[in-house]
Parts: structure tokens; C-alpha cells; sequence
């Protein structure tokens, strides 16, 4: 697996979370909702190492096809400079886009995930926020975010529990 290959969910995957038609392994699962289309294996191996062997879980997800990835080709990223400066003074800079940027700690990242459910489900949300606040480190913070997305989706629906576990990946600390 190239480590800075960005991995996103392909269309298996996406069904898998919104239906659980494959009965994916927890771990596995869990791996799975961590890939959003902008982390690399390197960054995803760093959330996914107390769930198993990194390498193991992606590449079994990769398999399965549950995850895709579009690594640049080697000859591309070593002449990459070259081509940014031979590019012409005139021509238009690509439009940048402002991506939230994730917390810096876990603390941020339960605050967050707390006060979203609760707008989310309301009084429904307290035990999901209890066992999320006490989540000692990442692993049982994911465990507890992906039984708050199960419960999202009883409540809310499948769309509604998708769009929280974007959230959450996107906003999960690496370390």
C-alpha cells in the first residue's frame, strides 16, 4: 500500500455504512468510517492502529472493495515543481477550499461530537454523550461514535448518520 495514497469509500463501502448489507467486522467497520477521501494510509494507520495491524484492516477493505484509492503516479509527484514553475504568470490559481479544520485533542474532538448529537437527538443523546465524554482514548472514542451513528440511523435515518460519521472522521485527532 503507497502511504500517501488517499483512500475514500467506494460504492460498496458507502452501502455498507448506510445499510450494513456486507456484515462487516466491527474493526473493520470502525476502519472503514475513518475513510473519508482525505486522509492518506499514513494518517489512517495512525486512527486504525488500536483496532489491529493497519495494514491488515486497509488491505482487507481494499480487497473487498470496500475502499478505493487514486495514488499519483512517482513519475507526477518528483516533477511536480518543475511543472509549477514553468507555469505561465497569467494563468489562474486553482480556487482554494477551506476545509474545517479538525481538533487538535481528543477533548475537542468529544466536545464536538457531544454537542452535535445533542442537536442531533436532543434528550435522546444523553447516554451516547455519557459513554462519548468518558471514552479514555481514541479506540473507545470511535467505539462510542460508531454506536452513536447506529443509533442515528434508528432515529434519523441512514443520510442523517452518514453525514455525522463525515463529521467525526473528519474531525478525529490522528494521535
Amino acid at each position: 500500500m503507497d502511504p500517501r495514497a488517499i483512500y475514500h469509500k467506494s460504492t460498496k463501502g458507502l452501502e455498507e455504512i448506510a445499510e450494513r448489507k456486507y456484515k462487516l467486522l466491527p474493526r473493520l467497520r470502525s476502519v472503514l468510517i475513518l475513510v473519508d477521501g482525505k486522509r492518506t494510509f499514513e494518517d489512517l494507520a495512525k486512527l486504525s492502529a488500536a483496532m489491529g495491524d493497519p495494514f491488515e484492516l486497509l488491505s482487507q477493505l481494499l480487497t473487498d472493495g470496500f475502499i478505493e484509492t487514486e495514488a499519483l503516479p512517482e513519475s507526477h509527484v518528483t516533477t511536480m515543481p518543475a511543472a509549477m514553475a514553468a507555469t505561465p504568470a497569467t494563468a489562474a490559481p486553482a480556487p482554494v477550499v477551506a476545509a474545517p479544520e479538525p481538533p487538535r485533542s481528543l477533548q475537542d474532538a468529544r466536545r464536538y461530537a457531544v454537542r452535535h448529537l445533542t442537536d442531533l437527538m436532543g434528550p435522546n443523546a444523553e447516554m451516547l454523550c455519557i459513554k462519548i465524554e468518558s471514552a479514555k482514548g481514541l479506540t473507545d472514542f470511535i467505539t462510542a461514535v460508531v454506536r452513536a451513528q447506529d443509533v442515528l440511523r434508528n432515529l434519523r435515518g441512514a443520510p442523517a448518520a452518514e453525514k455525522f460519521a463525515q463529521e467525526m472522521a473528519a474531525r478525529t485527532p490522528l494521535e
